[in-house]
């Protein structure tokens, strides 16, 4: 309108438009990282006990966005932000497993917080009730760098569980297991009934049994903290074999 008053020719500002265009196309980037973000959040603050076992859920995450953000027509800074930030995800997902925790001790939750120097002291500390998947995420480039830590300690874990349920079930074994009886009868003056033990090709079996399995725990490379339990039950087993031994000879010899 002003031109048209002073009778001068309308300019022509052809940048103007690359400019429009140019900020439409920063919205809208910026716009999808802000939705990358808020789809993140959803799914990595969650509790990590709880999530642990649908990891295939940040796959599927990962998978998506990767998807969205290779499908778009200019790669632009955000895009380029985003692919990168998304493929050190996928590089450390592989070590998430080893960080599962499942039948973990205190001291092995002690060595994964110190191997990711997860803070434990302060407003910031980070504990196994207020962990979560982002606590993981952010230290990705840890999570790559100590894959092979991680593994050692999660085959110790995973080792000592197993040989602490293999103690476990010799305890439960030694509460309940009874002797088999039978009444016999006795002969002569005074009468009366004696109890004998029965089936004891089962329980000489069982007995065996118990002692491979004190012998192999002792072959397991994690064995050093069981050794004393271990040792313990190695000396009864082997005292037991004994009495029974004695024991089933004296039957036989008594019928």
């Amino acid at each position: 309108q002003d031109c048209e008053h002073f009778s001068m020719e309308r300019p022509e500002f052809a940048v103007l438009g690359e400019v429009a265009e140019d900020i439409g196309a920063t919205r809208e980037a910026w716009s999808r990282f802000g939705d990358f973000m808020r789809e993140r959040s959803e799914l990595t603050g969650r509790d990590w006990i709880a999530i642990r076992g649908k990891l295939y859920e940040l796959d599927d995450f990962l998978a998506k966005w990767t998807e969205k953000v290779r499908s778009t027509e200019k790669k632009d800074a955000v895009a380029v932000l985003l692919l990168e930030q998304i493929e050190d995800y996928k590089r450390c997902v592989p070590a998430l497993k080893y960080c599962r925790g499942e039948g973990w001790e205190s001291s092995h939750w002690a060595q994964l917080f110190s191997m990711l120097r997860f803070p434990t002291k302060g407003p910031e500390a980070v504990s196994r009730e207020n962990l979560t998947l982002q606590h993981f995420l952010d230290k990705a480039d840890l999570l790559i760098e100590k894959t092979e830590d991680l593994k050692t300690l999660h085959s110790q874990a995973q080792g000592e569980v197993t040989l602490r349920e293999a103690l476990h079930q010799l305890k439960v074994w030694g509460l309940d297991r009874r002797f088999t009886l039978v009444k016999q009868a006795v002969s002569g003056p005074k009468g009366g009934t004696i109890a004998l033990i029965k089936e004891w090709k089962e329980l000489l079996t069982e007995v065996g049994d118990n002692q491979s399995l004190v012998s192999s725990l002792k072959e397991s490379p994690f064995f050093a903290p069981f050794k004393e339990e271990t040792s313990v039950w190695e000396t009864m087993l082997g005292a037991l074999a004994d009495r029974l031994s004695h024991m089933n000879g004296i039957q036989r010899k008594w019928l």
